[in-house]
């Protein structure tokens, strides 16, 4: 093989990989905005805060951010640490008023979790009121 056909086929595979490597970074970059764009609960100088559940909601946020509102009014309570789990029965409330799950967290005096469930009156996106069972 000649020095001119060995560069050439070099080429190619520069110009290969250039490719791979934009197209890979590109669909990473998409990625990230996509994630950053999902409805999330988070907690900063112990606050709460809820993103990316404004009106009108998207397909895929109708079932996560009443969710989200009725983590907040749990966690906002004082009765629970801010990291406990929250869990709910359902997997999507779709129409429900009455979402129905359970508090998760661990006792001060020993490491073991305490479970307490709860029920979460909706009235839309909006919490009307939280009661412990």
């Amino acid at each position: 093989m000649t020095d001119a056909a060995i560069e050439k086929d070099n080429s190619k595979r520069r110009w290969f990989v250039g490719l791979l490597i934009g197209f890979v970074a590109s669909v990473a970059a998409m990625g990230v905005i996509w994630v950053n764009s999902l409805p999330k609960i988070s907690v900063s100088e112990d606050k709460l805060s809820i993103s990316n559940c404004e009106l009108p909601l998207p397909t895929y946020a109708m079932g996560v951010c009443p969710k989200l509102y009725c983590k907040k009014e749990i966690l906002e309570s004082g009765l629970f640490p801010l990291h406990s789990l929250v869990g709910f029965n359902d997997p999507k409330p779709s129409g429900k008023q009455t979402l129905a799950g359970a508090v998760r967290y661990p006792e001060e005096s020993s490491k073991e979790l305490i479970t307490k469930r709860f029920e979460c009156e909706l009235d839309g996106y909006e919490v009307k009121g939280v009661t412990y069972l």
